[in-house]
């Protein structure tokens, strides 16, 4: 999450700003070196410029870049550089961000304990704030967070908190990541096809607003809910096509990737290497869209099981 930074028309802030706008158009092409140099210079220029709101908010753009390309330890320093430069300023917003940020990064580290004190802090100040937006972001950190030590009591009621905090604030991106959430939750709990049915609600939601990387997660998800099912085939077209369209973006951390392959591997166990194949060269060659319709078709009704 991340603040927005006005441009500002003096020659070297112009030059700043427009650096900061490549920079970000980088990222969100998935081209890490050219986002890292771009962003890089940006901050050098406005360090020199001493404006500490935008050094501030350049530092936490950087630091999303570097969890980007997996270097959580950079990151981190960028963004408590960051939370240092908002409280001094005494923006509370700032601050309820950085603390955000700090913890995903901590789940990267994967010290879960120091990401749950710091979503619990953001969500204190969200809260304080009535944010709207940053509260629902905390509620659903801290249900993954539950989710992935098995406390699907809590995560389900995180998750339910974060969709009813999105309804209330119209937030259409929120609500379709509240409802694929709390689908995870279902098959975690063996409700299989409760699952289909909010990833099916979640989908179309997600291409929709562009939410590219969203959808090819719960593409895999539902891959995975086939898997269980028997239905191999089905699921090594889902697994192919959501690794072909995630491939030039850039976007797997190493945990995902670890268990990609672990998906994959027990994927072609099951199948034997000559079906394995022929279904990963169908789904490779999807469109997101074809992508998307396949898993809807897939997942459908009782489907999951026939």
């Amino acid at each position: 999450m991340a603040l927005a930074l006005p441009a500002i028309q003096q020659p070297n802030a112009a030059r700043a700003h427009a650096l900061y706008t490549a920079g970000v158009l980088a990222m969100s092409q998935g081209d890490h070196a050219e986002a890292t140099k771009t962003l890089t210079e940006c901050l050098a220029i406005r360090r020199t410029l001493g404006n500490s709101r935008e050094i501030a908010g350049t530092l936490s753009t950087l630091s999303t870049q570097y969890l980007l390309q997996n270097e959580p330890d950079k990151a981190g320093a960028c963004e408590e550089e960051a939370l240092d430069i908002f409280r001094k300023l005494g923006d509370r917003e700032g601050e309820g961000i950085g603390l955000l940020n700090l913890g995903g990064i901590a789940v990267r580290q994967n010290d879960l304990v120091g990401a749950a004190r710091l979503f619990e802090q953001a969500c204190a100040i969200a809260q304080s704030l009535k944010h709207q937006e940053l509260e629902s972001e905390c509620e659903h950190n801290l249900g993954d967070l539950a989710l992935r030590s098995g406390d699907l009591e809590t995560a389900a009621n995180r998750f339910a908190s974060s969709l009813k905090i999105c309804r209330e604030a119209e937030d259409k991106r929120g609500e379709a990541i509240a409802i694929w959430f709390s689908g995870r939750v279902d098959a975690a709990g063996g409700r299989s096809e409760s699952a289909c049915r909010k990833f099916a609600e979640a989908l179309p939601a997600f291409q929709a607003y562009g939410m590219n990387s969203e959808a090819l997660d719960c593409l895999d998800d539902c891959a995975a809910l086939l898997h269980a099912a028997g239905r191999f085939d089905d699921a090594v077209r889902l697994q192919a096509a959501a690794a072909a369209l995630r491939e030039p973006l850039g976007l797997r951390s190493p945990e995902s990737v670890a268990k990609q392959k672990r998906e994959v591997d027990a994927a072609r166990g099951s199948l034997g290497a000559e079906r394995f194949e022929a279904a990963w060269s169908v789904g490779k060659t999807w469109t997101l869209e074809q992508s998307i319709r396949h898993a809807l078709e897939s997942t459908s009704g009782s489907s999951i099981n026939a």
